[in-house]
Parts: C-alpha cells; structure tokens; sequence
C-alpha cells in the first residue's frame, strides 16, 4: 500500500497505512513508526487493527478520544488477538485512578479486556474536549510468555472534573499479537476521535 493511502475499513473508520513513513527517532538507537490511524467520523463501537506487521520490538496506540457516553469521562478497553480479536474472559488488569479528588485502585481478573479507567472524555464534557491515552504492547511478537501491556492517560472534561490514570495489562495467551482493538468501555467512539498505531523499534 502507497504511502499515505486512506481506505474505510471493516470496523466503518477510515484508516490512513504509512507503511514507507518516515521513522520518527526519539532515541539515539530507536524509532518509532506511524502504521495506521484510525479516524472517526460517526459513532462507532470499536477501533480495529489488524494483519499488523511482526517486524517492531513493541506496539503503541495513542488514543485521543471522545465517548458518546452521558458522563464527564469513560473507560477505554484493550483486547487483543492473533488472526481475529479475542473477546472471551481471557485478561487481567489493574489501574490506578485519580478523580473528582478520589484515589482508587481497580483490578479485574478473567475478564474480556483490559481497561483504562476514565481516560476520555465523555458526552457531558466541555463540547471541544478530548482525553488521551497510550498503549503499549510490550515484546508483541514473543511465543513464549503471555503479552504484558501498558498505559497512562488522562482526561480534563470541564473546570468540575479532572481524571488520570495508569496501569498494566495481560492477555493470557502465549501467541504472537497481530489483531488490536480499542473500544469504549460504555457506548461508542464519537466523531473527532483519532486511534493511532505505531511500531517501534529499541
């Protein structure tokens, strides 16, 4: 696929490839590379990646996003899959919150994805606000341990409400990663929201 080529994928997003993108360095030895993006124009459940290549040391998703949820904010999950997502009871996570001047720390174990715990904003917030967060899919392409995931993220909905989060994830499979979605834990992604893949390299 040429450089910069925009199609509609399967999940009804339009994806933009920079497969031949140039690599963007942020170390004197690794870089980083834009493989896919996801933009959403209508509402819409999930954000799919798939056939992701095998030749990066991990992946990052980078979420600037927007739930159609009536609240201040929404969770973001993660699932994870090799030739097609895997949404059964196969994941644990734990993530560490700050919000509305409440600290808490939220775990969940056989549970159908990973989450991040109000880390966009949702329908009640200020009409030109997103949240954010990043992924990253450690040693994705390993066989021989389960795929251990990362994240940090925020969001700042209004003056009232101020959310941040961090945590780390896994999906208890011993499998190469190729298939990634990111969805909203309640209703739907709502226009505006950008999903972006990388590939990146130690």
């Amino acid at each position: 696929m040429p450089l910069d080529e925009t199609v509609a994928g399967n999940d009804g997003a339009t994806h933009r490839s920079d497969h031949n993108a140039l690599h963007v360095r942020y170390n004197a030895s690794g870089y980083r590379v834009l493989l896919d993006t996801v933009t959403v124009s209508t509402p819409q459940t999930n954000a799919d990646f798939t056939s992701i290549s095998q030749a990066y040391d991990d992946l990052e998703v980078v979420v600037l996003g927007r739930g159609d949820t009536a609240a201040n904010g929404a969770d973001c999950d993660m699932q994870l899959g090799s030739g097609s997502v895997d949404t059964g009871s196969n994941y644990r996570s734990m993530a560490v919150r700050h919000g509305d001047g409440t600290d808490a720390f939220e775990g969940q174990d056989a549970a159908a994805s990973m989450q991040a715990k109000t880390v966009v904003a949702g329908n009640n917030s200020d009409a030109l606000t997103r949240g954010l967060v990043t992924w990253t899919i450690h040693d994705y392409t390993d066989t021989t341990y389960q795929t251990f995931v990362s994240h940090v993220g925020g969001a700042l909905p209004n003056s009232a409400n101020r959310y941040g989060c961090f945590g780390t994830g896994q999906w208890s499979t011993v499998t190469a990663v190729d298939t990634v979605r990111v969805k909203c834990d309640a209703g739907d992604w709502d226009a505006g929201t950008v999903v972006k893949l990388f590939g990146i390299v130690h």
